[in-house]
């Protein structure tokens, strides 16, 4: 599903590039954030609540508690890995989603 999403919002996303005076590859932009919104359909609809799957607490940007990419591709809340690494962010740890 992300992959036809992305396959999607690809051609969007260059052409915004390229308004914006980029050279056309995907990467000259300052930050990975994506500069436009791409709509997609009712098909790629999806709710922007995240709910930790460690602590079940749910994800509030407002008080710092954002979501965190594992280089395993899992997520978990910023609280979570905080107290799973002891604050330490050099500290080595098992996801705890993975098998």
């Amino acid at each position: 599903m992300t992959m036809m999403a992305a396959i999607y919002s690809l051609p969007k996303y260059l052409q915004a590039q390229k308004n914006l005076g980029g050279t056309g590859a995907a990467g000259n932009f300052p930050s990975k954030e994506m500069v436009c919104d791409v709509n997609l359909g009712p098909d790629f609809n999806f709710h922007n609540i995240f709910i930790c799957p460690v602590s079940k607490e749910t994800c509030n940007p407002t008080n710092g508690n954002y979501p965190m990419l594992l280089k395993c591709g899992h997520v978990i809340s910023k609280q979570s890995l905080n107290k799973m690494t002891r604050g330490n962010t050099k500290f080595i740890f098992k996801c705890p989603t993975c098998p």
